[in-house]
């Protein structure tokens, strides 16, 4: 059964992405001013700037349900990467899905947006390209996925009292490490960041029993890499990563999720140093070079796009503005409720005058459907507008994110499943990026970018409670090159009154990233002298970061040593994503687990998305495409 090869189309002012995105209007020197917090419903950006326009064609439809039939083949909630993957995978397996996305935008946490005359991702900016699901998929549909460019990273850092430094420091990043775990502590870098005695201390792993770390105190990153190499290893080199690109603390990430197989190999290989150069080594023959992340060729958006375009033209359908309300079992469950051949949509959701035989409704998922309109804020969750309608279908994948999956998993009432989860949030995220001329900047000072090390741990545990995806921030950068950067600021002050022996900052940002030294594309769209710069704010634990031009300007002063003056900013843009999902805890991942063997046992259902296959593009991909092909099978 053929749907027909069409995407709804919203009017061009309901097309914005529900970002608080302020231009350089809005933005000359004054903080920027607080916004809601966005929904768990999905960690998308709050924006009042106009993205670029869907990169395929679309058909108008005043309510795009009145031409759909009855039952489809496979229905897909939420338009983020996993309802995409997901629907495409169901292509792949001769299905034709119905994808239903309840804002006005495909994506989700991969999101484009201009600045200047340069279309960027203003979300995801790479995946790690670790099995073969994403990379696969991503030639599967033609693109190329290629690593940055430009002469890797730095890190910087706070000073290292053994060895009598009084100033951060710029460093790049180790020739030969995963996540900063080196292969050899006795090189060169390695000594230089850490001190004679700390990296003598790092290379007595050559010397442990290869049992150690691999019982309790291994489970964390944190733990396991202090039992290993010590916590120098830990404190200068694991945690300024780890805190800059996952927003969290290596004591709060289970060893074996976020480094999958490092323990084994640790174990067959005898220590730490001879398992991670085992794994650069299998990771560089896999990549075909030294990066261990890749973006699609003009930005991660032009993979939405494309697998947007696929879905219909192999005879699906994608619908945005067209939000799920309601979940009615299959009668063989015994979990609806036919007998009147009615439906009524959950408290949530509008009353659905729709009725249907129940004859056609066994061993069929029934959905109820409705057109959806922006809430009260941009970062509200759509509301229902419009006439709702009741489709059926015998494979359903629910792959929005926390919040809303499960409130529709409850109104199902499946005496199976147990949907009482409580989801950690992540920090707030503020990006802030500067199209500038600057002949200055033109030898690239800091590469790619760089990651500043926070001044203190931060639990990723110790937060509220909210469900919603992962962090934007997840651009690995774990294996760049090289030795000392000269180049440094006295700090702030020499201890924290709340963290004695703590050094502050003296910049705000967490990281900054180089974008047209990074990616080729982006260089040519600028003309000479110009260049683009994003730094990146907000730390777990703290308020939502508030930037000012002013402050960014400053920040881009001591990390890479040019000064920046404002008549030089031709356009300068803040974008916040509010309510991310953080990388997740070993007792939340054993949750998780339990759950999905719960919906593994329904017929005919699947969940996916981040709060349930893990943080990253790539884990994303792989989850959703797992689950579509098991769904296939019912």
């Amino acid at each position: 059964m053929n749907l027909g090869a069409k995407n709804n189309s919203t009017p061009a002012a309901d097309r914005k992405l529900p970002v608080d995105c302020k231009s350089s209007a809005e933005y000359k020197s004054a903080a920027a001013p607080a916004v809601p917090a966005a929904s768990a419903a999905s960690a998308t950006p709050t924006a009042s700037a106009d993205p670029a326009a869907p990169a395929t064609p679309v058909v108008s439809h005043p309510n795009p349900l009145s031409d759909l039939p009855d039952e489809v083949d496979a229905l897909v909630i939420g338009g983020g990467i996993a309802g995409l993957s997901a629907a495409w995978q169901l292509t792949q397996d001769g299905l034709k899905p119905l994808l239903v996305e309840a804002r006005g935008y495909l994506g989700g946490l991969i999101a484009p947006g201009y600045i200047g005359p340069v279309q960027v991702d203003l979300g995801a900016e790479t995946f790690v390209p670790r099995g073969v699901e994403t990379a696969q998929m991503v030639a599967a549909l033609g693109l190329e996925a290629l690593a940055p460019s430009g002469d890797g990273a730095r890190l910087f850092l706070p000073p290292n009292r053994d060895n009598g430094e009084s100033r951060w420091r710029l460093w790049r990043f180790l020739r030969d490490a995963y996540l900063g775990i080196p292969a050899d502590p006795s090189a060169d870098d390695v000594v230089a960041v850490l001190g004679a005695k700390a990296a003598q201390r790092a290379a007595q792993d050559r010397h442990l029993g290869s049992e150690v770390g691999q019982g309790a105190e291994g489970e964390t990153l944190a733990g396991f890499v202090a039992a290993r190499m010590g916590q120098a290893v830990v404190d200068r080199l694991v945690r300024p990563i780890v805190a800059g690109i996952y927003t969290c603390d290596p004591t709060d990430l289970a060893t074996d999720t976020v480094t999958p197989g490092l323990r084994q190999a640790t174990h067959e290989h005898g220590c730490l140093a001879d398992a991670v150069a085992f794994l650069l080594e299998r990771s560089r023959k896999a990549t075909g070079g030294r990066s261990v992340d890749k973006c699609v060729r003009g930005g991660m958006f032009q993979l939405t796009a494309a697998l947007s375009q696929a879905i219909t033209t192999a005879g699906g359908t994608v619908l945005t503005r067209v939000g799920a309300q309601q979940l009615i079992a299959p009668d063989v469950a015994g979990n609806a409720d036919t007998a009147s051949g009615t439906t009524t949509c959950s408290a949530s959701g509008a009353s659905n005058a729709a009725s249907h035989d129940a004859s056609d409704s066994v061993g069929c998922w029934q959905v109820v459907l409705a057109p959806t309109k922006p809430g009260p804020t941009p970062s509200s969750e759509p509301v229902p507008a419009g006439t709702p309608r009741t489709l059926r279908t015998k494979r359903l994948v629910v792959a929005c994110s926390a919040r809303p999956a499960l409130r529709l998993l409850a109104s199902a009432n499946l005496a199976a499943l147990d949907t009482d989860i409580t989801i950690p949030v992540g920090a707030p995220i503020a990006r802030y990026s500067l199209l500038v001329d600057s002949p200055e900047l033109d030898a690239a000072p800091v590469g790619q970018g760089l990651l500043v090390a926070p001044a203190s741990p931060a639990s990723c545990a110790d937060t509220q409670a909210e469900p919603d995806q992962s962090t934007p921030d997840t651009q690995a950068a774990s294996e760049p090159c090289g030795d000392t950067q000269p180049g440094a600021v006295e700090p702030s002050n020499q201890g924290s009154p709340t963290q004695p022996g703590t050094v502050e900052s003296p910049v705000g940002a967490k990281a900054l990233s180089h974008l047209n030294v990074k990616w080729p594309w982006i260089a040519q769209a600028l003309a000479p002298h110009q260049h683009l710069l994003r730094l990146s704010y907000g730390r777990l634990g703290q308020s939502e970061p508030q930037v000012s031009l002013e402050q960014a300007l400053a920040d881009v002063r001591v990390l890479t040593g040019v000064t920046i003056r404002p008549e030089q900013v031709s356009e300068h843009k803040l974008v916040r994503w509010n309510g991310t999902l953080p990388p997740l805890p070993p007792s939340y991942r054993a949750r998780i687990a339990a759950f999905m063997s719960q919906v593994e046992n329904i017929e005919g259902l699947a969940v996916t998305g981040a709060w349930v296959g893990g943080t990253g593009v790539n884990a994303v991909v792989a989850h959703a495409r797992t689950n579509a092909r098991r769904l296939q099978r019912s």
